[in-house]
């Protein structure tokens, strides 16, 4: 009978590479390049009347969309990251623990744009063209360009 020590992994080498992983990782939500570039029927892109909306013209008011949905929300999405962590500790994959981060927040972004209390109303003549006087909101398209996306930070050139 000889006396060694026997090393039993059980788990832990992957739990300590997949939070690695995680921290390797970056989540996106917003309206990126492909969907952002497409024409919201005007000859604006929806990416240019999104930041129009959020941060007014001369004659469009500031809707901030997204910056009042990160202040509302900076807690929860602490605590939604958090979880990622925890996640990832009891095996869900790094990139569907944060994705799953990035669909809460972009649940809640379009949650927002549907809260009209929120902003200041659509001018009578913006009523008239678009036949709502709901701002933030005409065909949808804003509310189906927000997207997620997860990749490393060397994919997005962070370093």
């Amino acid at each position: 009978m000889s006396g060694g020590v026997v090393d039993r992994d059980l788990g832990w080498s992957k739990i300590l590479r997949d939070l690695g992983e995680l921290g390797d990782l970056v989540v996106t939500v917003g309206i990126h390049a492909a969907e952002g570039d497409e024409d919201a029927g005007d000859g604006t892109t929806i990416a240019e009347y999104a930041t129009f909306n959020e941060f007014g013209t001369e004659i469009i008011p500031e809707r901030p969309w997204m910056r009042s949905n990160a202040e509302d929300n900076e807690q929860k999405y602490q605590g939604l990251i958090s979880e990622a962590a925890h996640k990832v500790i009891l095996g869900v994959p790094p990139r569907a623990a944060l994705a799953a981060v990035g669909n809460e927040v972009r649940n809640d972004l379009i949650d927002s744009i549907h809260d009209e209390s929120k902003y200041e109303p659509n001018a009578l003549s913006t009523i008239a063209a678009k036949h709502s006087s709901k701002p933030l909101r005409d065909t949808g398209a804003m509310q189906r360009a927000i997207t997620v996306s997860t990749r490393h930070f060397t994919e997005v050139g962070v370093e």
